[in-house]
């Protein structure tokens, strides 16, 4: 104890000694915070990609769900070419278009040309498409798909 109260700078040397350990200690735990807070950034602007990805998708199925009603009475009518046409012509309004929810935050559909040769025998068209979500500079690409029947009720 008694090296401690003399006057050769172990007190100074103790103290400095704690006050580094004490600022490690400190930033680690600030490099901790900010690197979880990091993580939770990057996974919410993935989520909110997929999410509005997603909402391309439902946005494509409405639409198609609303021309169904045409396509059942082509397919009625027994025309699978005019049946390709007014789906081409569906996916020629939508494709390409860019949904913004806000400046951040869109989506836009990647829908295909359909193509029908007399010499196929097809039951159902299955139509194969992309939603690409973007927010805040994350893009996501959700795949999916819709169905139509050919048979003739």
């Amino acid at each position: 104890m008694s090296k401690l109260q003399n006057e050769h700078g172990a007190a100074l040397v103790l103290t400095l000694s704690l006050i580094t350990l004490l600022l490690l200690f400190i930033m680690t735990l600030f490099y901790q915070v900010s690197n979880t807070t990091k993580q939770i950034v990057i996974m919410e602007d993935n989520m909110d990609a997929t999410n509005i990805a997603e909402m391309g998708i439902d946005y494509y199925q409405y639409h198609f769900e609303e021309n169904r009603d045409l396509f059942q009475q082509v397919v009625d009518e027994g025309s699978i070419q005019d049946l390709i046409s007014e789906i081409n012509t569906l996916n020629d309004t939508l494709s390409g278009v860019k949904v913004i929810e806000d400046g951040n935050r869109y989506f836009e559909l990647v829908l295909p040309t359909l193509h029908y040769t007399s010499t196929d025998d097809l039951e159902e068209i299955v139509i194969e498409f992309d939603s690409i979500g973007t927010a805040r500079g994350k893009e996501v690409v959700e795949n999916s798909s819709v169905t139509i029947a050919l048979t003739q009720n």
